[in-house]
């Protein structure tokens, strides 16, 4: 593998060969919480950590949050697609020093999500840059 032609993860950050296209969504201000009902009975939970402060739905944070924080197609590398690929599809990732919580569409687990090589990334990036009006040197 040339070192040009790596791939970053969109969740942790790591450079790798090829990745998965799975639909995510971050889930900021929020932190899973495991609770144990009986022995070898744990529910995980989501909770809301209040650190929001939205005055309703006219609110321009809540407008942004909205706007921002959807599901969106990420090219995320084998490990975290592993952490992301389970029957609730979320998972707290690291990167850069900072805990996470990442939402992984339906659609994309189950072995689902397509695989990248560089290659086959580089052609999307194009394909949706050329889209958004950016004109890309080859």
């Amino acid at each position: 593998m040339n070192e040009t032609e790596v791939v970053p993860c969109h969740t942790c950050g790591a450079e790798v060969a090829s990745v998965r296209s799975a639909i995510l969504q971050l889930l900021p201000g929020q932190k899973l919480v495991h609770l144990i009902i009986a022995p070898g009975l744990v529910s995980t939970q989501v909770v809301d950590l209040g650190d929001r402060q939205w005055t309703g739905p006219d609110d321009p944070a809540y407008i942004h949050y909205r706007k921002n924080i959807a599901q969106r197609r990420s090219f995320i590398c084998e490990k975290c697609y592993g952490m992301l690929d389970t029957l609730d599809g979320l998972a707290e990732i690291e990167r850069d020093g900072k805990v996470m919580l990442w939402s992984m569409s339906v659609s994309s687990r189950g072995d689902r999500a397509a695989i990248y090589d560089w290659k086959k990334w580089l052609t999307y990036q194009k394909k949706a840059a050329s889209s958004m009006g950016i004109e890309v040197a080859e």
